[in-house]
């Protein structure tokens, strides 16, 4: 209220005067209450919160509710209750708006509830059964897109078409499916709508994870490494009497730079702190990688001991020095080629970039074995500063993801296995010098050159190290890396501007 637009203009109080009387206090005391209100306007404290805690506190909001949210989705997919309808004006009741892409409606024809192709937007009203909102809403197959006081929630169906649509088609984003929705109901796309259906959308997928811990804790499958020991069935797992192969595992590992994350500090504003990471036990650490950041410039210095030892050139060797080839074809033509593909405007590029790309390890059959990020330096800068037969061997820390996933798989999936990589025939000689040499050895590690990748190297190369030449290879091309990348290359759009959390998230929910 205008309490100046109330009070009459000075020396005209008689005129609104009644014969009751009192009028004049009433104005005084509004008086009173105008100074106050000025005088309170004046002296009022700037609010200096912001939204910077947002996604931390919201995070943390919901931890509490996430074991009861598992037993009520588990209930609802066991029992598959249907909410009853209750009087918004009943005691202990709440009513809310639950967006759905099927609804039971009432066949003119029958008496009963069938199922139609129809969408339904509507507002129910819920019993409180958990001291927690969404706890109810879960038993009745809703998910709140807030953690205390939601004023809209989703249906556990909605969401879980959208998981398996977007794992057969990884280029349909959050905002595509708000927007679908929008359009269904009729109703205006605005942004925080895509907001709270990502917000339904993290809690789902963090339940449905737990439920998978549960389940797996039941039947022994939470031993380290399980996933990696029984991800394909085909490679591992063995029959009685099975004749022995000379190799147990054929895999091939490559690094992939479309998967990219742009840095925060390049994107306009600050990002905000998000504590929770996406990982699961296939991803490496960052930790894990790093210790092998420092192997090919101790494969230089073995590698200059070596030389010092010997003063004549063994013709044999295949280290030969680069500046004293006279073949007509340069020993370094893989490398060249390799070069050539990597112009020095998209190695400078790579410094825009948090992560430049994700590394991983698949067996023939397509299976992930193992994967981890690149961190700023790509994976192709790596090849670029090898020779495939020279001395030309540079200080670069991205050989670690390599030598880091062949660790791996060596320790997880024992002796006998075939690797295939784009550049093994520098990346065998930076191993053999590594200390990974012996096991390497031990183990009998052996790899190859990818039958399409075999074309870009040299005749001699190619004789040495391509695949069609190993004894126990078979027919295997060892691209199987190429045909993952085909298709998780098309979550590039929507992880390159993404947050470290979701871009995991929806990586690893592709693979």
């Amino acid at each position: 209220m205008d309490l100046d637009a109330v009070l009459p203009p000075p020396g005209e109080e008689a005129h609104a005067l009644s014969h009751a009387g009192e009028e004049m206090s009433l104005y005084q005391e509004l008086d009173q209450l105008t100074n106050d209100h000025r005088k309170w306007s004046l002296c009022r404290r700037s609010d200096l919160r912001d939204r910077s805690q947002r996604i931390h506190d919201e995070v943390y909001s919901w931890l509490d509710q996430y074991d009861a949210l598992s037993e009520a989705l588990l209930a609802y997919l066991h029992d598959d209750l249907q909410p009853p309808v209750y009087d918004p004006n009943e005691p202990d009741t709440f009513s809310i708006e639950v967006v759905d892409i099927f609804c039971e409606c009432i066949c003119p024809r029958r008496s009963s509830f069938v199922s139609h192709n129809c969408i339904a937007r509507e507002v129910r009203t819920f019993k409180h059964e958990s001291p927690h909102l969404n706890v109810t809403l879960m038993r009745y197959g809703c998910i709140g897109c807030a953690a205390i006081r939601p004023s809209i929630a989703i249906t556990v169906r909605t969401l879980a078409v959208y998981r398996q649509t977007h794992r057969v088609c990884p280029r349909l984003r959050i905002h595509a499916e708000a927007k679908k929705i929008c359009h269904l109901h009729n109703v205006s796309y605005h942004r925080y709508l895509a907001t709270q259906y990502r917000i339904a959308y993290d809690v789902y997928l963090e339940v449905l994870r737990r439920i998978d811990m549960k389940i797996n804790t039941h039947l022994g499958h939470d031993a380290p490494h399980w996933r990696m020991r029984n991800s394909c069935p085909a490679c591992q797992y063995q029959l009685q009497d099975e004749p022995v192969l000379k190799f147990s595992v054929l895999c091939s590992f490559d690094g992939n730079n479309s998967a990219k994350l742009v840095d925060p500090v390049i994107r306009r504003g600050n990002e905000r702190p998000d504590p929770r990471s996406g990982l699961s036990s296939i991803w490496l650490t960052e930790e894990y990688v790093d210790g092998f950041k420092d192997e090919v410039q101790s494969a230089r210095t073995r590698q200059a001991k070596d030389n010092n030892r010997q003063h004549i050139q063994d013709p044999d060797d295949p280290w030969v020095d680069e500046l004293d080839s006279t073949d007509a074809e340069p020993s370094s033509v893989c490398v060249d080629r390799w070069r050539n593909a990597v112009p020095e405007s998209c190695k400078k590029m790579f410094a825009i970039f948090k992560k430049s790309g994700i590394f991983i390890t698949v067996c023939w059959h397509g299976f992930l074995l193992t994967i981890c990020d690149m961190v700023q330096s790509g994976e192709l800068l790596a090849n670029v500063s090898l020779t495939c037969t020279g001395l030309l061997l540079t200080s670069c820390t991205s050989m670690k993801y390599p030598i880091a996933s062949l660790k791996k798989l060596m320790d997880v999936l024992g002796p006998n296995i075939l690797y295939g990589y784009d550049i093994k025939c520098a990346f065998e000689k930076i191993i053999l010098r590594s200390s990974l040499a012996d096991d390497v050895k031990r183990l009998n590690i052996q790899g190859v050159v990818p039958a399409f990748h075999g074309h870009a190297h040299n005749r001699l190369c190619q004789v040495q190290h391509h695949s069609k030449y190993m004894v126990g290879a078979g027919k295997e091309d060892f691209e199987t890396c190429e045909r993952v990348f085909s298709e998780s290359n098309a979550l590039a759009a929507q992880t390159r501007n993404a947050t470290e959390f979701h871009r995991h998230q929806a990586l690893d929910e592709h693979f």
